[in-house]
This record gives structure tokens, sequence and C-alpha cells, in this order.
């Protein structure tokens, strides 16, 4: 059982699963638990707009997984390796994802709501 154990931990992908799943789960995090309490208790949203921004939030993450769904895999069919479009596609969803809740946080309500 040890021998298994280490052989999982040392084959050099647990670290890159580890980290794209946090880093996956911890956007997931931000929208379900701290931006609501951050919309309403600090940018004095209603729960109204909070829960249209919300709302707003997951449709767009659909969209965006579509697109890029559908970009990786004409991406694919072009040639090129899965192994880098899929690596390309989580690193660059989730840089965009740390540079959306850098915006949301140094900008004030008039960014939230894009206008």
């Amino acid at each position: 059982m040890r021998r298994i154990f280490l052989s999982f931990c040392c084959c050099g992908r647990l670290g890159e699963r580890a980290s794209g799943l946090f880093c996956g789960n911890y956007v997931n995090y931000f929208l379900i638990t701290w931006l609501p309490f951050y919309l309403v208790r600090e940018r004095h949203f209603s729960m109204d707009t909070m829960a249209k921004i919300g709302g707003i939030a997951y449709l767009l993450a659909a969209l965006a997984c579509t697109i890029a769904g559908w970009l990786s895999d004409r991406w694919i069919a072009a040639g090129a390796t899965p192994s880098v479009v899929r690596k390309t596609f989580t690193g660059g969803g989730i840089g965009l994802s740390g540079i959306f809740l850098g915006l949301a946080v140094v900008s004030g309500p008039w960014f939230a709501w894009g206008w």
C-alpha cells in the first residue's frame, strides 16, 4: 500500500492536478461565498442586484466554457497535442479569472455592471 501511495505522489502529475483543482475550486468558492457578502456589505448592493450580478457571473462562465471547448476542439482537430491545448486553456482561464477578480476588488460599482 505504501509503495502505491509513493508511486502516485512521485509521478509528477499529482501536483499539477492538485494545483489545477485548487485554482478552479477557489473561483467557485469566491463566487458562492465571498462575492455575495462583499457586494452586499461593502458595495451596498441590494440583494436583488447582488443576485443578478452572481447570476451573470455564472452565465458568462457557461458561455466562456462553451466557446473555449469549441476553440480547443478546433485546435486539436488542426493537429495540436491535446495535452498542450488543455493546459493552455486551463492556465489561460485561471489567469483571466485572477485578472477579473483583481479588477472587481479595485473598482467601484460602475465596473461591476460593465458600463
